[in-house]
């Protein structure tokens, strides 16, 4: 599962479609894994599957194709029984609202998500923060993305850009 993860954080931010075919090779094998079964590993794998084909269309372009794909993915998030599975899946379904221009919805589920992520102490609560932010159209909400990317600039990240795609690859949709 560790690795999993971190081939697809890591390929993700290579950008393309990497993970895609990663997870094609994967996700069999961990579907069936022992571990799927426990509720908050299953929510994160789905969470990280949707975000990787986000990734993947807002990279390439092909966001309408990754969106009908995604939405097939997110049957795994309908009703999350974990705190990581409620803030990932309310996340990724705000993107998934921003995608189809629903910006109240995505308001909504952004909400959701920084909210439980800042309880959680995750930085995730950062990222859904700027999605809230655009989808109210706040005034400050370019502001609060350059804080998001100094601070990944701080932690280290050499391309701060790419590291808040890889949680908010609709911020392409923006830029």
């Amino acid at each position: 599962f560790a690795e999993a993860f971190a081939m697809a954080w890591g390929l993700s931010y290579d950008g393309g479609d990497k993970a895609e075919a990663y997870w094609a090779i994967t996700w069999p094998s961990l579907s069936k894994s022992f571990l799927f079964r426990m509720p908050t590993m299953r929510e994160v794998l789905y969470a990280t599957r949707l975000l990787t084909v986000l990734a993947r269309g807002c990279a390439t372009g092909e966001v309408a194709a990754s969106v009908v794909e995604a939405r097939r993915w997110t049957r795994g998030l309908r009703a999350p029984r974990s705190a990581l599975g409620i803030a990932f899946g309310s996340l990724v379904r705000a993107q998934l609202a921003w995608l189809d221009g629903d910006r109240v919805e995505s308001s909504k589920l952004a909400r959701v998500a920084r909210d439980v992520s800042a309880k959680m102490g995750s930085f995730y609560a950062r990222p859904a923060d700027v999605l809230l932010a655009r989808a109210e159209g706040a005034a400050d909400a370019h502001d609060r993305e350059q804080r998001v990317l100094d601070w990944f600039a701080a932690e280290g990240w050499v391309r701060p850009e790419p590291a808040l795609d890889l949680i908010l690859p609709v911020a392409r949709s923006w830029r």
